[in-house]
């Protein structure tokens, strides 16, 4: 890093000089160029790495804390950025595995982990549990969301229940199209004929946030919390 402020002052002290020189001013276009990219190389480890290690630290905590909830008062309903539940995902295990969703989709609330959007249902309620995921950074819970296949699981834990759903389509879509939250999204419920509804939504492409990538799903179990469903059990 020092190396690289060095350069700038170095750039700046010949600025004057290679304006009257073209080869000159080719290399300090160069230099500039170079020390952009330095720069850009070293925010996206930042990125990465340090706010993936402060999110696993921040997993730990919150995963913790709902395990004490759940101890204390497990039918209590949910609390705006707090943990509640716990979501497995089979197919990306490395990632996704006893995973905190926060009630909320605020930068902050997707740092342990992954968020619920307030307005939509809870786990197991008739319409739209909907969940939002970084796809980088803070963990990367969804980087491998393009491994995802129809009729994969998608495991929830609450308190006093297992929620088995399994995905039944995905779609690219704008930022905007809010429609993807509604309790019938692009008429999923009339297709499956089950109106209890997860939504996984992530950024597209990974390094950007120019679309949507969206994960369906329709509810297939809802067991007791003492009968742990067998793709858990099969781990543990």
């Amino acid at each position: 890093m020092r190396r690289a402020i060095l350069r700038v002052l170095k750039i700046e002290q010949s600025k004057a000089s290679a304006l009257s020189n073209p080869r000159k001013l080719v290399a300090v276009l160069s230099d500039v160029l170079l020390t952009i990219a330095l720069f850009a190389i070293l925010y996206a480890g930042y990125q990465t790495y340090w706010s993936s290690f402060v999110s696993s630290r921040q997993t730990t905590t919150a995963r913790n804390e709902i395990e004490s909830q759940w101890t204390k008062s497990p039918s209590v309903m949910p609390e705006p950025h707090k943990g509640f539940a716990l979501i497995y995902i089979p197919r990306l295990r490395n990632k996704v595995w006893a995973l905190p969703i926060v009630d909320g989709v605020t930068p902050h609330d997707l740092i342990p982990g992954m968020g619920h959007y307030p307005e939509t249902k809870l786990p197991g309620e008739s319409g739209n549990f909907a969940i939002a995921g970084h796809r980088s950074t803070n963990g990367e819970p969804l980087a491998n969301v393009n491994l995802l296949k129809q009729g994969d699981e998608v495991i929830v834990q609450t308190a006093t229940n297992w929620y088995v759903y399994t995905l039944v389509m995905d779609q690219i879509v704008k930022p905007g199209a809010t429609w993807v939250l509604e309790d019938n999204p692009g008429g999923l419920v009339n297709k499956t004929g089950i109106p209890e509804v997860l939504t996984i939504t992530t950024c597209d492409p990974r390094w950007g946030s120019t679309r949507r990538w969206i994960w369906w799903a329709s509810l297939k179990q809802a067991l007791p919390i003492t009968q742990v469903p067998n793709t858990i059990s099969a781990v543990k």
